[in-house]
């Protein structure tokens, strides 16, 4: 019966998700980035290159994918932002997979909630038609793969998500760490060639015909850019700091936690919930000690956030429904870094021209992520103490 009923709810959440998602999408077209997605899209149905027909800051994958579903369904609002709802449902998925086989399928139903219905990702998968979800499915998806033992199919679903957008090369070198304390330098060499394949597949005719215009194209835009949206960097903007200085010190930041993670990996070699921490974690940072940062880019970091704090989350809800506790502690950062980003955050593209209010947006994202990170962090050493 209690199996029936889980069928039932994900079934319902599904297709309640989906007539949300739906209902937004038909909305129209907002923002300038989905034109400049179908921009690319556009150059390749028209028998043109990317780079030397049109500047293009992405990888090259996603306008493909976008030409195909333009060319098979044709072009119209729901066709422009197919990618990005179906991603959301795959994250959805795959989340409520990594719960399911744990035996947690409630915890697994909760996160699939918090995700599917969550004003970020509805906001920006169907509103906004931004393909962010794409990269979260595929580098969720890798990990998924990884922790089933699948590690080569992992590894081709990482170098996927690179091509599409390059956030999944962050956590390439820790899985590699992972296989080669595991497994020896010959597995570790053979995972680098899968993860590596399809971005050479996908890169190399570029780099062929365009040349180094390509790259050139898809790294400098997001390398020289300064302090924008409610990244960190914005708060310093009034104190006439040089953004090369707060480039450095950020870079110095992310590098520090990089290595902080990577020591522990070779100290205590993995259980399951370390790769997750550690994955979890150096993304956080990446994001949170970023020059520019908006909305969408979260939505890299909340499928493992709900991996890790899912069922902290749910424990402590259902405490305060049944019995009235007050939140746990170990709940209170969580609670406000999800609160955070799934409600302050959004407001960034309402209010972004309202200086105050980026401001308050910026300070309150970094409460959350830096406290949160400090957590994470603090979890990290103590599993590895208690291992």
């Amino acid at each position: 019966m209690v199996l029936y009923l889980m069928i039932i709810s994900f079934i319902v959440l599904m297709i309640l998700g989906f007539i949300f998602r739906i209902s937004v999408a038909l909305n129209g077209l907002h923002g300038s980035d989905i034109l400049f997605h179908l921009s690319g899209a556009f150059t390749v149905l028209g028998g043109g290159l990317l780079y030397r027909d049109v500047h293009y800051v992405y990888p090259p994958l996603y306008a493909y994918l976008q030409a195909g579903v333009i060319a098979l369904f044709g072009r119209n609002v729901l066709v422009y932002k197919f990618w990005p709802i179906v991603s959301d449902f795959l994250v959805a998925l795959v989340l409520y997979f990594f719960f399911k086989v744990r035996g947690e399928e409630r915890v697994g139903l909760f996160a699939l909630v918090v995700y599917l219905f969550n004003p970020l990702t509805l906001l920006s998968s169907s509103w906004y038609g931004l393909f962010d979800s794409l990269v979260a499915f595929l580098f969720l998806y890798g990990l998924y793969l990884y922790l089933r033992g699948r590690a080569y199919g992992s590894a081709f679903a990482l170098g996927v998500g690179v091509v599409v957008k390059v956030a999944s090369v962050f956590v390439g070198p820790l899985m590699a760490l992972h296989i080669y304390l595991r497994r020896g330098l010959r597995e570790t060499v053979l995972w680098a060639l899968m993860f590596s394949l399809p971005i050479f597949l996908v890169e190399a005719p570029y780099l062929l015909i365009v040349g180094m215009e390509a790259l050139k194209q898809q790294l400098e835009f997001h390398i020289v850019r300064g302090g924008e949206g409610f990244s960190v960097a914005a708060l310093f903007s009034g104190l006439h700091i040089p953004s090369n200085i707060i480039t450095l010190v950020f870079w110095i930041a992310k590098l520090l936690i990089y290595g902080i993670v990577f020591y522990l990996m070779v100290k205590k070699p993995l259980s399951e919930n370390i790769i997750i921490k550690g994955c979890f974690t150096i993304m956080l940072a990446l994001i949170t000690f970023n020059t520019f940062l908006y909305p969408h880019y979260l939505i890299y970091v909340l499928p493992l956030f709900l991996l890790n704090y899912s069922k902290t989350l749910y424990e402590a809800i259902a405490s305060f429904i049944k019995e009235r506790l007050l939140f746990k502690a170990e709940a209170i950062i969580p609670i406000f870094f999800i609160v955070t980003i799934s409600l302050v955050c959004p407001a960034y593209w309402k209010f972004y021209r309202d200086s105050l209010a980026v401001t308050l947006i910026a300070l309150m994202y970094n409460m959350a992520s830096i406290s949160l990170l400090v957590s994470s962090m603090k979890e990290l050493f103590g599993n590895m103490e208690r291992t």
